[in-house]
């Protein structure tokens, strides 16, 4: 049997999960909903989420085991967390590395595993993993994605739980953890300025530039052109206030320290809400409307996140407030939700590809479009998306036209959906309940 691989920030990943905890904090409810959604997705005996620590692997949520623990040593996860991509072994019997493991040879009798890291202040703490007790076929890069969306889920819940222990620490351990936080953070921190300067500068060039032209022309303005230029001005000084919002809401994302705040909602208002401050006339499917307010009604997720999130979206796809933005949805066969909003209502037949979603860069190849600011945008709804256990991207057709398409895993849905679309006043609602 190989002998476990050490990962290269092994002290500082093993000092971390000292400082959280966690291996001391009781089974959470909120792991198992993830283990259970995973077992039933991939149709497996097992999931887990394990912690790997320095000489057990310790399972924080299992479904399937009686086992709370094993060695590290045998333990398929500990090569898991070597790398940010998934583990996937089709047949461990096959491999040379788990040939003559004791979880292979023996009980439970492993045949199949997948596993994907569970990143944790920018280190694997551990991994949320499927076993099967037969071998596969294949387990192709759509379910490796999904895994790792799962991994991403309880890394929050992770989160979530540190920042809330951490109000019981002393001064002395506060200050501790925040310095070690603080050197962690520095690289990301450099990254982000130099992402904001990129933003800022047009709308920056539009305050400075036509102030200096009211104050080197004030005295031979005409009344209609000096009315135009305090727009520009006005627009201007409007754009770095989005900015300056999308700019919080991108870092606390980003570096890991955004408050979720967990509540049931309809998710037919919050699209409504997000229209109707985009200012759009929105060109909705009746199914989509009739599967909103029937199987996908109602989500327990954070309301504002997610209206931000609509709302950040509809402002890449519209060039002007007259646009119209086609919105569908449909239940995909793993049972999660898949909302479509596009830049127009025919162009879905045509073949796309898939774009990165990049928070600065040259604006025409990344996305497509030459307005400032908009990469902020996509990006923070993409990292608000996968913050909230969800999955963003953007499409590109032939005729370069774009759409985005946000994909909601069931176990983020109400498990009993009792809130009625007859009972809101939002048109949507209503429109979907009729």
């Amino acid at each position: 049997m190989a002998q476990h691989p050490i990962p290269f920030d092994e002290e500082r990943r093993q000092r971390l999960i000292d400082e959280s905890g966690i291996l001391d904090q009781s089974a959470w409810n909120e792991l198992d909903r993830l283990t259970a959604y995973a077992a039933k997705r991939w149709n497996v005996p097992i999931a887990t989420v394990s912690i790997v620590d320095r000489q057990r692997q310790f399972f924080k949520s299992c479904i399937g085991l009686d086992a709370r623990e094993t060695t590290r040593e045998v333990a398929f996860c500990a090569h898991t967390i070597m790398s940010e991509n998934s583990l996937v072994i089709l047949d461990a019997k096959s491999d040379r590395r788990f040939v003559d493991n004791p979880l292979v040879t023996g009980e439970p009798g492993i045949r199949f595993y997948a596993g994907a890291p569970i990143f944790v202040d920018g280190v694997a703490f551990g991994t949320l993993c499927l076993i099967d007790l037969e071998p596969r076929d294949c387990f192709d890069p759509e379910d490796q994605e999904k895994l790792h969306a799962l991994a991403a889920a309880a890394a929050r819940h992770i989160e979530r739980r540190k920042l809330e222990d951490f109000a019981g620490l002393t001064v002395d351990e506060q200050i501790a953890v925040a310095e070690a936080q603080q050197k962690a953070a520095e690289r990301d921190r450099c990254a982000f300025i130099a992402m904001i300067s990129h933003e800022l500068r047009t709308p920056i060039g539009i305050v400075t530039g036509f102030s200096d032209l009211l104050r080197n022309q004030d005295a031979s303005l005409a009344p209609a052109a000096r009315e135009q230029y305090l727009r520009q001005i006005a627009d201007g000084a409007r754009q770095l206030q989005e900015l300056t919002d999308s700019a919080i809401r991108f870092a606390a994302a980003d570096f890991g320290r955004l408050p979720i705040n967990e509540e049931r909602f309809l998710i037919v208002d919050v699209l409504y809400d997000a229209l109707l401050g985009a200012r759009l006339r929105p060109s909705l499917d009746p199914g989509a409307l009739r599967l909103l307010s029937d199987e996908f009604a109602e989500l327990a997720s954070d309301k504002g996140h997610m209206r931000q999130i609509f709302f950040n979206m509809f402002s890449f796809l519209i060039a002007d407030a007259q646009e119209m933005v086609s919105i569908t949805a449909d239940r995909s066969s793993d049972g999660e939700l898949i909302l479509h909003a596009s830049q127009e209502s025919d162009q879905n037949d045509g073949s796309w590809s898939m774009q990165p979603i990049a928070p600065y860069g040259d604006d025409e190849d990344i996305l497509g479009r030459g307005q400032e600011g908009l990469a902020l945008d996509l990006a923070l709804a993409e990292r608000l998306s996968r913050a909230l256990g969800m999955r963003l991207h953007h499409l590109r057709y032939e005729d370069e036209t774009s759409a985005l398409r946000l994909t909601i895993p069931p176990y983020l849905f109400a498990e009993e959906t009792t809130a009625k679309a007859t009972e809101t006043k939002t048109p949507l609602a209503k429109q979907a309940a009729g």
